[in-house]
């Protein structure tokens, strides 16, 4: 694909993608892989937390293909693990989902849990360090006030001014679960369209003993790549696992026209043309060569390339510098105000909340502390 990103912390590293190879490849590339994996541990035993995610789908793999090896006793230790903490988290996500639905706030679930009731073999092959949970934006503060009430804390001070340009927020208990309450689905699609497309097509989903929704397979799948591609301190790489799950499971659901009619109408055709791109190539799945050729002639939206400035690449240089800074969250509100007809007040607003400053003076003494930081940090290019 002509269109391509060089950065080792966007696109999994050499060893994760050998941990992918045993996960979904072929018998005998999977085996391969081991081999070559195996030969690494002696040498260096610690890995990334993203890595240390995939060990329990790796064990399950290797298990099947009956690898006797010492290092299979560790691996199990880990898939057991991850069996025990999804089973002991689930009853307060259970409880959650349950109060939200019982005050007639519509939920549906995202990411972790969705994938792996619906497209693992195992729960335990999705190891999970939180839930996410949508409701629809007009509900997301009442929302957001049950689970307080019932003992969530939220991370965030000032929470209810942060809706209006927020996705999501994260909230925790007092045992340390975690639930992401989002109001949409994606910090890239807040607006109302992209929110009534993806309510439209979610589809029930039992959640322990819970009513609720998840997406369709479509969504899912774009949903797993345009979170999955941006700039990461580790290499990401669970994202690649989930959509190989998901277009192992549910291939023949995928509505390819509708998933670029919908990249097109958000401005998400470069990241997801990106994504389809690696996995079609490194893994060779299943994605049709005319949706690759369509995204990839797709012109590339002056909101993404403002974005793409950001999110694929090192951002924390540019943020440590006060423009850096200011540029950052410039990108990101360009996307959460789309369409705004107060785009410039709305920026001033948006950056009230992002430093913490809800008025004029505290907005201005905030942007002085940043300045003098600057100043103190660079003291020759001051004078």
């Amino acid at each position: 694909m002509a269109k391509s990103v060089q950065d080792g912390r966007i696109w999994p590293s050499h060893w994760q993608e050998l941990l992918l190879d045993i996960v979904t490849g072929p018998d005998e590339v999977a085996l391969a892989a081991f081999r070559t994996w195996f030969g690494r541990t002696l040498a260096e035993p610690d890995f990334d937390s993203g890595s240390r995610r995939l060990f329990p789908a790796v064990y399950h793999r290797l298990h099947a293909l009956g690898v006797e090896d010492p290092i299979m006793g560790r691996l199990k230790g880990m898939f057991r693990r991850a069996w025990y903490e999804n089973n002991v988290a689930f009853p307060d996500y259970e409880a959650a989902v349950a109060l939200l639905e019982r005050h007639g706030i519509e939920t549906l679930l995202l990411k972790g849990v969705p994938l792996a009731l619906t497209y693992y073999a195992h729960p335990a092959l999705r190891p999970m360090a939180d839930i996410d949970i949508l409701v629809r934006p007009a509900q997301a503060e009442a929302a957001m006030t049950l689970l307080i009430e019932a003992g969530w804390r939220p991370h965030q001070p000032a929470w209810a001014a942060r809706i209006e340009f927020r996705h999501s927020m994260s909230v925790e208990n007092a045992v340390r679960r975690q639930i992401d309450l989002h109001w949409h689905v994606l910090l890239e699609a807040c607006n109302p369209a992209a929110d009534a497309h993806f309510w439209a097509t979610a589809r029930p989903l039992r959640f322990a003993g819970v009513g609720t929704r998840q997406m369709d397979a479509t969504n899912t799948l774009l949903h797993v790549i345009v979170h999955g591609i941006r700039w990461n301190q580790e290499p990401p790489v669970r994202w690649v696992a989930d959509a190989l799950a998901v277009l192992e499971r549910a291939q023949t659901e995928i509505d390819w026209p509708g998933m670029v009619a919908f990249a097109r109408a958000q401005c998400l055709t470069h990241r997801l043309g990106l994504g389809l791109d690696y996995l079609a190539r490194r893994f060779a799945a299943p994605v049709p060569a005319a949706v690759l050729r369509e995204l990839a002639a797709a012109r590339t939206s002056l909101t993404e390339r403002i974005e793409n400035s950001v999110i694929l690449r090192d951002y924390q240089p540019a943020f440590a510098h006060p423009l850096g800074k200011l540029w950052s969250f410039f990108a990101e509100y360009c996307r959460v105000a789309r369409g705004r007809p107060d785009f410039l007040p709305g920026f001033v607003r948006y950056l009230r909340i992002c430093l913490g400053a809800t008025g004029r003076g505290p907005f201005a003494a905030a942007v002085l502390r940043g300045a003098w930081r600057s100043v103190a940090r660079h003291p020759a290019k001051a004078r």
